[in-house]
């Protein structure tokens, strides 16, 4: 089989590809709660599923921040390293309120794990 090299692609082929990796994640971390709370429960995974967060997103923000270039650090590279976030890319699921140029409030107005389950409304606020 022949290694196939993502520099030979074309921009838009890419883009989908990311794109379709990131949706592909987002499918996996919804499968896995959903398997988690099935066998033990709301509350544990939940739980679990925040220490998985509080862990993986460090490491996805500082891979971002090295492929992006973004050291100079502040609000402004927060943010931008936000919006290139796996779940950004697969469908923008959460908004930024900018308070003051030190403060902002992040928040997810869906749940797609929560929607997919049918237990979640479109358009109804979560914020963390």
């Amino acid at each position: 089989m022949q290694r196939v090299s993502l520099e030979k692609l074309r921009k838009g082929t890419l883009v989908e590809l990311a794109k379709m990796y990131a949706q592909n994640w987002q499918t996996l971390d919804g499968l896995w709660f959903q398997n988690v709370e099935a066998e033990y429960g709301l509350e544990a995974a939940v739980r679990l599923d925040l220490k998985n967060w509080e862990k993986q997103s460090v490491i996805e923000a500082k891979g971002i921040r090295k492929v992006l270039k973004l050291n100079q650090g502040g609000l402004s590279s927060v943010l931008r390293a936000l919006s290139f976030m796996s779940w950004q890319l697969a469908s923008p699921i959460f908004e930024c309120e900018k308070k003051s140029p030190e403060a902002i409030i992040f928040y997810y107005p869906r749940c797609p794990v929560q929607e997919g389950k049918g237990k979640a409304k479109r358009n109804s606020p979560v914020r963390l």
